[in-house]
């Protein structure tokens, strides 16, 4: 039986490698578009075949080319709102997420592709289950996936089955890269009490994206948005698992009042305007996604894409592991031991 041809966009990236990964694992004959050629294949070999090109300069007539003869599109290149904008925030993420997105996706209708699975944003789930809070209005990077779930969802209307993946938190090894939740790692290794406010959020692991992925490139009928994740956690057990995961006895958490929550986001806010600091998100009004506290179901997702819960104590004890300790954080450790 011959293999399925799988083509990933952002393939060499953190959660890109574990989607190749997963890919492979399950029978995919896979070719992954790479700026680097010699990097992807030191990451894959010659498991994988290696397309070395610039998803910014691919022209727009070149991509039914290079999409041709495949079957499934894995898109997993995205900009997050860690990027900082260039110019006004809102057009700089609308046009890294759509306007650069869309001409693949045509292109991909064009060369025959079945099944489509991008990676969007769990703020993309949170706008359109609590609309009352008007999230995409107020932050340029929810506004973007927001625009991008709805265009990927157009394109793929008569042309193949589009699956958008809203991830929540990601979790887990980062393979030698740095980890971006290093600051929150030297956090919980130092602080010697816990605030937190009402509320939580959805996490999962590296490794459950890269299956949930697969999943979206097998099972789904029709073209859907999907959050995944693990689980819910709310902020304190989120905090208090790290903490453990650092090695920490268990610490106690002092609930942060929604009203001093609020006036923070608000000064923070008034010196983001101030200074004019661009970013995806508005610092005042990040409140509105902080304290939601009522859980995203998770069962329907996991049943749609055949992937399971994954142990989310191991993946934040390997995030913690990937960030070295430096000598101001061990000193500090040694003073409060």
């Amino acid at each position: 039986m011959a293999k399925v041809k799988t083509f990933v966009i952002g393939g060499t990236g953190y959660l890109g490698e574990y989607i190749v990964e997963a890919l492979l694992k399950a029978g995919h004959q896979v070719t992954v578009l790479s700026r680097a050629k010699r990097r992807a294949a030191g990451l894959f070999g010659r498991r994988v075949k290696i397309v070395e090109g610039d998803l910014a300069s691919i022209s727009v007539e070149d991509w039914p080319r290079l999409l041709q003869g495949q079957q499934n599109l894995a898109f997993a290149a995205g900009i997050d709102e860690r990027v900082a904008p260039e110019g006004d925030p809102l057009a700089f993420y609308c046009h890294e997420n759509v306007t650069r997105v869309r001409p693949i996706l045509r292109a991909a209708a064009v060369a025959g592709i079945e099944r489509v699975a991008l990676l969007n944003s769990i703020f993309s789930t949170l706008d359109r289950i609590r609309p009352d809070v008007g999230l995409a209005q107020h932050h340029p990077y929810i506004a973007s996936r927001v625009q991008q779930r709805d265009m990927v969802l157009e394109e793929a209307k008569g042309n193949f089955v589009a699956t958008v993946l809203e991830i929540p938190w990601v979790f887990g090894d980062a393979r030698g890269r740095e980890s971006q939740w290093q600051p929150l790692v030297q956090f919980a290794r130092t602080t010697p009490r816990l605030f937190a406010p009402r509320g939580g959020t959805v996490v999962i692991s590296a490794a459950n994206v890269g299956r949930a992925t697969v999943g979206a490139l097998t099972y789904p009928k029709r073209s859907s948005a999907v959050p995944i994740g693990d689980q819910w956690l709310s902020w304190e057990s989120l905090l208090q698992t790290l903490v453990q995961a650092c090695g920490r006895a268990e610490l106690k958490v002092t609930t942060i009042p929604d009203s001093l929550l609020v006036q923070f986001n608000e000064i923070s806010g008034f010196w983001q305007k101030l200074f004019r600091l661009r970013s995806g998100l508005d610092y005042g009004k990040m409140h509105q996604f902080l304290l939601d506290d009522e859980p995203v179901n998770l069962r329907n997702s996991q049943k749609k894409l055949g992937y399971t819960p994954d142990d989310i104590e191991q993946a934040l004890a390997e995030t913690a592991e990937n960030v070295p300790e430096s000598k101001a954080v061990a000193a500090i450790r040694k003073l409060m031991s």
